[in-house]
């Protein structure tokens, strides 16, 4: 499974690229720090799932997810937010993310969520090779 890293800061993007590398079924990293590095790495990488900062360098998770969602919807989106803010989170869902976490307290549970991807991506692939069988 291929994982786009989405965050403005150096430092962050670092240590969530270390952590997502050590997650089964992770195969590919990518990083972007702005938003025009996140849209052309997901057009040319295809990444099955994106972690994206809420508001990143040049523009916001949201703007994100209308451009993924107008082109393909294949890709997962996980967001980041630095703050609580139910409104924001909610126009996140909608606009087609699969989750919204706190960037300050739940690093493991993205982790998680990556994970559970990629064992589900794993079954998946089994099931259609077995139905060609």
């Amino acid at each position: 499974m291929k994982v786009l890293v989405a965050e403005s800061s150096t430092i962050l993007r670092s240590r969530f690229m270390k952590l997502l590398a050590s997650v089964p079924g992770v195969q590919s990293l990518s990083s972007a720090s702005n938003y025009q590095q996140l849209l052309e790495t997901w057009r040319s990488e295809c990444p099955d799932v994106v972690v994206t900062e809420v508001f990143i360098a040049g523009g916001s998770a949201l703007q994100a997810l209308y451009q993924i969602n107008k082109i393909q919807a294949q890709s997962e989106v996980i967001v980041m937010m630095d703050d609580s803010n139910e409104s924001l989170a909610s126009h996140c869902i909608e606009a087609g993310a699969s989750s919204v976490l706190l960037k300050s307290s739940q690093w493991s549970d993205v982790v998680k969520q990556v994970g559970l991807l990629a064992h589900n991506a794993q079954v998946k692939s089994a099931q259609s090779v077995a139905c060609e069988l």
